[in-house]
Formats: C-alpha cells, sequence, structure tokens
C-alpha cells in the first residue's frame, strides 16, 4: 500500500488523462457544458504533457513492479500526446461526425492516450495485455462511430473478430511464459527462460505472441484487416490508427522481445 502511494508521483500524467475523461463523460451530461468537451480534452493532453515534462523519468518500478518510468516510455509519450493532440484539434472540423457523439469520441481517444501511455510502460504480463485491451476497445468503437454508414460499421465489426482473435492468441502464448517461469514480471520471465531446455515452447510462444503484436502494428501476414478497417473508418480515426497506436505496440513490442527473448 505505502508503495503504491509513493508510485502516485511518478503518475501524474497519467492520473491528468484520467481527470480529464471523467470530466469530459460528465459534460455529456449537461447539456450546457457539453460543448466544451473539445476543449476540456485539449487541455487535458495538453496539462498531461507539461506535467510529464515537468517530472521527467525516475528509471523507477512503480505500483509493484507493474510499471517502469524510464527513459523509453518517457520519449514515446511525447509522440503519442502530439499525435491525440492533433487528432482532437482536427476532429473539431470534421463535419461526418455527429456534434451528438463528439463528447463520447474525445472521451474514446482520451481512453485510448491512456491505454498506449501503459503500454510504452509496461513491465508486468497482465498489465502489458489490460493496456493493450485499453487501446484496442474503444479503438472498435470509433472504427463505428459513423453509424448510418455501412462501411463505418463493416470497419468496425472486422475489427473486433480480427482483433479478438489475435488477442487471444496472444494471451495463451503469455500463458505459456507464466507456465513455465511462474512470473508475470517480464525481467522474471527473462531469467526464467534462460534456464528452460525447452526450444520448442519458447518459440510457440514467440510465435503466439508475434500474432497479437502483429494485429497491432499491422506487420505482415497479420495486416490483412488494415485496409478494410481504414477504409471503412472516419478519415481523423484512420489517421490516428495509423500513427499513435502504431508507435504505442513497436515500443511495447521491443520492449517485450527485447527484455523476454535475449540473452543480454
Amino acid at each position: 500500500m505505502q508503495q503504491n502511494l509513493q508510485s502516485i508521483s511518478y503518475f501524474l500524467p497519467e492520473l491528468i488523462l484520467i481527470s480529464a475523461i471523467l470530466f469530459t463523460i460528465v459534460s455529456d451530461l449537461i447539456p450546457s457544458v457539453k460543448k466544451y468537451s473539445f476543449y476540456i480534452s485539449l487541455i487535458g493532453i495538453f496539462l498531461s504533457g507539461l506535467m510529464l515534462l515537468m517530472i521527467g523519468y525516475s528509471d523507477k518500478m512503480i505500483f509493484n513492479n507493474m510499471i517502469i518510468d524510464d527513459a523509453f516510455s518517457y520519449y514515446f509519450k511525447f509522440i503519442l500526446l502530439l499525435s491525440t493532440f492533433s487528432i482532437v484539434l482536427v476532429s473539431k472540423y470534421y463535419k461526418s461526425l455527429d456534434d451528438e457523439y463528439r463528447p463520447e469520441y474525445n472521451a474514446l481517444l482520451l481512453i485510448i492516450l491512456l491505454g498506449m501511455f501503459l503500454m510504452t510502460s509496461s513491465i508486468n504480463l497482465v498489465m502489458i495485455y489490460l493496456s493493450l485491451e485499453l487501446v484496442s476497445i474503444p479503438s472498435y468503437i470509433l472504427a463505428g462511430i459513423l453509424k448510418n454508414d455501412k462501411k463505418s460499421n463493416e470497419a468496425s465489426l472486422k475489427y473486433v473478430i480480427f482483433g479478438s482473435f489475435a488477442s487471444g492468441l496472444m494471451l495463451f502464448g503469455f500463458s505459456l511464459l507464466y507456465g513455465v517461469s511462474g512470473s508475470t514480471d517480464i525481467y522474471g520471465v527473462h531469467q526464467a527462460l534462460l534456464t528452460v531446455n525447452n526450444p520448442s515452447m519458447i518459440l510457440m510462444s514467440i510465435v503466439l505472441i508475434l500474432v497479437g503484436f502483429g494485429y497491432k502494428i499491422s506487420m505482415v501476414p497479420f495486416h490483412y484487416w488494415t485496409p478494410d478497417v481504414y477504409e471503412g473508418s472516419p478519415t481523423t480515426i484512420t489517421a490516428f490508427l495509423s500513427v499513435a497506436p502504431k508507435a504505442a505496440g513497436f515500443a511495447l513490442f521491443i520492449r517485450l522481445f527485447f527484455t523476454v527473448f535475449t540473452d543480454a
């Protein structure tokens, strides 16, 4: 408990995003405040970036070693903040989106940003999976947010089906790693794999995890969903999905594979 309370001081940018998400959702419930959800979102992203710049990084593991606050995640967080800020800004002038759904639209973008922050920092298999789903599930909704557009509905459905399938296979790969190591911490898994004399199991887990990560970053041959989803999604969401989640996916991919599956 004490460690978790101390961890909060390194988690302030994420807490600001959580507050912005809550305020954006509440603004949708109050008609007189609903039109300000755009500004709430932008201010939340800006304050989160400002806090991130002020506190820097500490190279400490926080929240019972679930997350690490290091230079690697620090660099990627600025890319994610800039990408999301620009998409929220441009979406203000996107006419195809119904004004009734704009607060939910902005809140979902902020939720994805929070998930991507966690993706870049996660060092625990459970946290990795939760952060990936925190990005994926709102993305499914945003892909189909144009309810009267059949292509948007089709894009959302395909995204859900392919995404769920890939996540399930990735989770099975994680379960193999946990089964052989008895730990969900990626550093503990790494130490266990160094002494395991079962290359077939390790290879199987790598393949299964690659399916999940390959889907997230549109890596061949797991890119088959990309053209249909990008074509049917709103233009702003296509732009967002092609940059921000890809950057977070690459960050998580590099951290996991470099830490777990190398002997360095």
